[in-house]
């Protein structure tokens, strides 16, 4: 079965985009990589929001170290953002149940988004207007209930640096990246690893500009490499001492009680059902830790925490099965079209999950 899924893999990687997989099964870690050129492990991606697990066990440092507390409101800590309702914690946005829409009302505003790279032009000013603007009315409708919010997530992020009077680069390097020992993992590229950069290519294949994360760099700034990755989900199955003071924060469930989809979403979930003859079968989250989704497998039933991520270049997948003691990393440099979000295709997420699947079986 193993080795069906890894010929799937290899139908991913078309055209001059290319694919790798890491895998940690038997106490054994081993890569495969497809495209030309031909990737490897450490050939660097954009993660998309995978960083969000990042941000996550960043807070869940500064929690252990007793520099924030997770009911804290956001607002504490933001100078440019003091009228945010108290109701926006620091747990509501780790969890995405704050209320937050999933991207700024003012996002799209002026017509200067750039739709290759929309965040490269969302400024740190932009963010600070929309927050100045938001009321506990807003948030009504969904606060308290798990709907998944960039925005969210960026404003934990942008809170957490400040708190430490950091970057969001510079206090993920400190906290999380540097203990765990991945010098690759940034948000920021050097002149020597820049040629490491799998280039990026939208949902049809073409060349396309890399996401460029600014004001919101904690819901999906940074880049890694199937090796790094690999190893931070490695070290959530057997972790030290430090890690294990924070995991007892991230990969507790938090939350279990998801809003209804958006409008949208759920326009296209019945448009699969009504037209699409064999919709993909895709395990569904059962609740959410600090950045980490809980989800039941489909066959093997086993328990894993996982967390996908998409650019407009780039494709994701992380997950973790602990009583395996199993984990996957999957990484693309080319998005997803805008179709295949009403009609979903074989993907990357689909391959990461049965991966784990058949690990843990």
């Amino acid at each position: 079965m193993l080795e069906s899924l890894l010929d799937r893999a290899a139908g991913l990687a078309t055209g001059t985009t290319g694919l790798v997989i890491g895998i940690f099964a038997d106490d054994r870690t081993t890569f495969y990589a497809y495209g030309a050129p031909q990737p490897d492990e450490h050939t660097l991606y954009e993660i998309g929001s995978i960083t969000k697990v990042f941000t996550s066990l960043l807070l869940a440092d500064m929690v252990v170290r007793g520099e924030v507390q997770l009911e804290q409101p956001a607002a504490d800590l933001l100078p440019h953002a003091r009228s945010l309702p108290a109701s926006i914690t620091l747990l509501s946005l780790a969890t995405h149940t704050s209320g937050l829409p999933r991207l700024p009302g003012n996002f799209w505003a002026g017509g200067r988004i750039d739709h290759a790279a929309p965040y490269a032009t969302y400024l740190e000013s932009d963010l600070w207007a929309y927050l100045a603007t938001v009321t506990p009315d807003e948030l009504a409708d969904t606060a308290g209930r798990i709907q998944y919010s960039n925005l969210g997530m960026g404003v934990l992020g942008a809170a957490l640096a400040s708190r430490l009077d950091l970057t969001y680069e510079d206090a993920v390097q400190m906290r999380v990246c540097q203990p765990l020992g991945l010098t690759a993992t940034t948000t920021h590229l050097s002149a020597e690893d820049a040629p490491k950069l799998a280039a990026a290519h939208d949902g049809k294949g073409s060349p396309t500009k890399n996401a460029a994360m600014l004001s919101l760099a904690g819901a999906g700034a940074l880049l890694s490499n199937a090796s790094e990755i690999l190893a931070f989900l490695r070290a959530h199955l057997a972790p030290d001492d430090w890690l294990r003071a924070r995991t007892d924060l991230t990969l507790r469930t938090h939350a279990a009680d998801f809003a209804p989809p958006r409008p949208i979403f759920r326009l296209f979930a019945l448009y699969q059902k009504l037209v699409v003859r064999h919709p993909l079968r895709r395990p569904k989250p059962t609740g959410i830790g600090l950045g980490w989704f809980s989800v039941r497998l489909l066959k093997s039933r086993a328990h894993a925490w996982t967390h996908n991520g998409g650019t407009t270049g780039y494709k994701s997948f992380a997950g973790f099965v602990p009583e395996s003691n199993i984990a996957v990393v999957v990484l693309r440099n080319r998005g997803v079209r805008l179709s295949e979000i009403a009609v979903p295709r074989y993907g990357v997420d689909d391959l990461g999950f049965e991966l784990l699947d058949v690990l843990a079986d």
